[in-house]
């Protein structure tokens, strides 16, 4: 039989298979890479946009408390006068309408308990007044003597007199002669990289870093996190230090206004009617008597009036003083109580002279009289009246921009320290500020409405400060405030990503302006909301 010839044009070669399987698999595999790199893109994507959500809810917690802040009308009603902690209103504020399939998202605005006030509760829901901190700037500014800007840096804590005069000749202008223990430019130049000493207005508290000596330790402390708060991991043996930081600021304002908003009338102008009818309007006549008298040392009457009436002969005295007019001279709206050191604030005593003597009268017209005008400002009985009121109306300053001053009602007790001793007459003791700490209301209970906490005159009446100390530090001090920090965290219901951003917010008359607006979320949530 022949034998059976292969013919190899038949044969079909299993490679094709082998190859078309390599393929399929590698394309396979590509899709499948492809998928699951799409399925992490999509992941990254929502995580990008609920942290991009989670930003604008913490914004609109920014945007929220800036709209209640400025409006009096919010203040007094919404918030009930209390900024400082008021569940109500600050907490787990919902955003938007709920709707099937959505995430619920929130913003809660909140500030740290001091330290020393803190207990099992850390933090409130609440701002915290800006005007309480110690502003560097303000104190450059308002023209005091450079020893008195030392020694209120030296009250901070581990202040150094080298770093004092550092912080000084760094905001100082070039045309002033700068403090011989501090860093200059000259210091500055030998450093790598140089750079030039400011000799201006610092813009932030961090630009303190730049400054010779200051360090993050020193300015921050042990509060890694900035949310005030002892934290785990921040006590390094020596208790929890908040550094520098929660005590200074460059965002306060003062503007030479009363509460209402209007401009004050400044005592040392020169004396008109006008002038005296608004002392008459805002004290009564007997206290804007006193106050127009007392630019006189003293007052004469004509021998004119002599047969007058003592409200007569008073009159006619005020109306001289207007004609030529006169003027005051004080220091302090407080050198007009009679216990001050500038004796400003005695009774007045108007001389009037005989009557002259009458045609074939004989001697002469008789005795000199005294007419003493009382000091209304010194009587006990009117004064809870009479001092808030004249230290809310009127001023002894020019300008309606003043150094920006701290709020004594919300200041911590650091702050507070940082003026004693200073002033010509001497400053507050400790044993003022503790008087102070007491006498206060609690910042938990709100912003006081009582008319002696409108201004500075509770410190006298409640507290017990004299009012040669209170004339020393009044250029340093006041009991109002129109700028707030506000730290507001957005949030989920649902869990996910938050967001924490830190705002300074000033009022400014009911048109808010952000001074600062930062991002603090790479820090940390900060405070757990759960408590």
């Amino acid at each position: 039989m022949p034998r059976y010839r292969h013919d190899s044009r038949h044969t079909r070669k299993a490679s094709v298979l082998l190859a078309v399987l390599v393929v399929v698999s590698t394309l396979s595999l590509a899709a499948y890479q492809y998928s699951d790199m799409m399925d992490q893109e999509q992941v990254a994507a929502m995580a990008s946009l609920r942290q991009t959500q989670a930003r604008a809810l913490a914004d609109s917690g920014i945007h929220y408390a800036a709209a209640l802040l400025s409006d009096p009308d919010s203040l007094s009603g919404t918030l009930g006068n209390n900024t400082y902690d008021n569940d109500g209103s600050f907490k787990a504020i919902q955003v938007g309408q709920i709707e099937d399939g959505r995430r619920t998202g929130r913003f809660s605005i909140v500030a740290a308990i001091p330290v020393e006030d803190a207990g099992a509760q850390k933090f409130r829901y609440g701002v915290t007044d800006e005007s309480g901190r110690l502003n560097i700037n303000a104190l450059i500014a308002s023209g005091v003597g450079l020893n008195v800007v030392h020694n209120i840096l030296m009250k901070l804590p581990n202040m150094t007199d080298e770093i004092a005069d550092s912080i000084i000749n760094w905001i100082l202008p070039s045309t002033r002669t700068p403090q011989p223990n501090g860093a200059d430019s000259s210091y500055y130049a030998g450093l790598q990289p140089p750079y030039r000493c400011k000799n201006g207005p610092l813009d932030t508290i961090e630009e303190l870093l730049l400054v010779r000596g200051v360090t993050s330790q020193l300015l921050f402390g042990t509060d890694y996190n900035r949310n005030g708060i002892q934290d785990s991991g921040e006590d390094t043996g020596n208790g929890f230090d908040p550094g520098w930081a929660a005590y200074l600021t460059v965002y306060s304002r003062f503007r030479n206004v009363d509460s209402d908003g209007n401009a004050r009338l400044n005592l040392n102008d020169t004396i008109s009617q006008s002038y005296y009818d608004n002392l008459k309007t805002a004290l009564g006549q007997p206290a804007a008597d006193f106050i127009v008298l007392s630019s006189q040392n003293n007052p004469q009457a004509d021998q004119a009036d002599s047969t007058k009436s003592d409200a007569e002969i008073t009159q006619n005295v005020i109306k001289s003083i207007i004609q030529r007019g006169g003027k005051l001279t004080l220091t302090s709206a407080w050198d007009l109580l009679d216990t001050s050191a500038s004796g400003k604030g005695k009774d007045v005593t108007i001389m009037v002279p005989p009557p002259p003597r009458q045609p074939g009268q004989r001697g002469g017209g008789g005795q000199p009289r005294r007419i003493t005008v009382k000091n209304p400002l010194g009587d006990q009985s009117q004064q809870q009246q009479l001092l808030p009121t004249l230290l809310d109306k009127t001023t002894t300053k020019s300008g309606q921009e003043l150094p920006a001053r701290i709020n004594v009602l919300s200041a911590p007790q650091q702050v507070l320290t940082c003026l004693t001793g200073i002033g010509t007459q001497g400053g507050l003791t400790d044993a003022d500020v503790q008087n102070i700490l007491q006498a206060r209301p609690a910042l938990s209970s709100g912003q006081p409405t009582d008319d002696i906490y409108k201004t500075t005159a509770w410190m006298y009446l409640e507290a017990k400060i004299q009012p040669r100390t209170m004339a020393a530090l009044e250029q340093y001090i006041t009991s109002r405030t129109q700028v707030y920090r506000v730290e507001a965290i957005g949030y989920f219901d649902e869990g996910g990503p938050t967001a924490r951003v830190e705002a300074v917010i000033d009022t400014n008359n009911g048109k808010p302006r952000v001074m600062m607006w930062r991002d603090l979320s790479e820090l940390g949530k900060g405070y757990n909301l759960n408590q």
